[in-house]
């Protein structure tokens, strides 16, 4: 039995989302809180479109930035704020 590979995908409903200098700024309507994210989590968010496998945005984030761990540590600090609509595992999970 074979698993789909988990595709991470963030919720666009109710978000406004402005880019400033390097950084992201995600304002979430629905709590009126804003998110500040860097660079490497600006790259994570913006793949978070249900068309990347956790894998997916490891590659993007390598090529971009050389740092895949950084894909995990966003994805775990932000999975809430984010409010991701599917888990997501390891990079080797998919």
């Amino acid at each position: 039995m074979s698993s789909t590979p988990a595709r991470p995908q963030a919720r666009q409903d109710g978000l406004i989302v402005e880019e400033i200098g390097d950084e992201l700024v995600v304002f979430d309507q629905t709590t009126d809180e804003a998110h500040c994210v860097d660079r490497v989590a600006s790259v994570v968010w913006r793949c978070c479109d249900g068309e990347y496998t956790v894998r997916g945005i490891a590659g993007v984030v390598q090529q971009t930035f050389e740092d895949v761990q950084g894909v995990l540590d966003v994805l775990d600090a932000r999975a809430g704020c984010w409010s991701l609509r599917r888990r997501v595992g390891s990079p080797d999970a998919g």
